[in-house]
């Protein structure tokens, strides 16, 4: 069985945050939808600076991976991570 994740982008209007999530569907049914969250959108989920969460990135604690190949590209960081950093630090869900 071969799955193929397809991105899906996903825009908020300014009113909103201006936020953006990319979402990646799997394009078998029944398969998981993983969402992704940007740097600065973790650290307003988590009421902390947009350096901490790149900091945390770097020295392992909050897994993320870049949007792009190159190194300056921004960070994504699963959903996922951010809920179970968030139980670690007994913070909102």
């Amino acid at each position: 069985m071969h799955v193929r994740a397809v991105p899906v982008m996903v825009l908020q209007g300014r009113r909103e945050g201006g936020t953006m999530v990319t979402r990646f569907q799997a394009t078998e049914e029944g398969s998981r939808v993983s969402q992704y969250l940007s740097a600065p959108e973790v650290a307003r989920r988590l009421e902390i600076s947009r350096q901490t969460v790149c900091r945390w990135i770097r020295k392992g604690y909050l897994e993320a991976r870049r949007a792009g190949a190159a190194p300056t590209s921004p960070w994504r960081v699963p959903l996922k991570a951010v809920e179970a950093l968030e139980r670690r630090l007994g913070g909102k869900e």
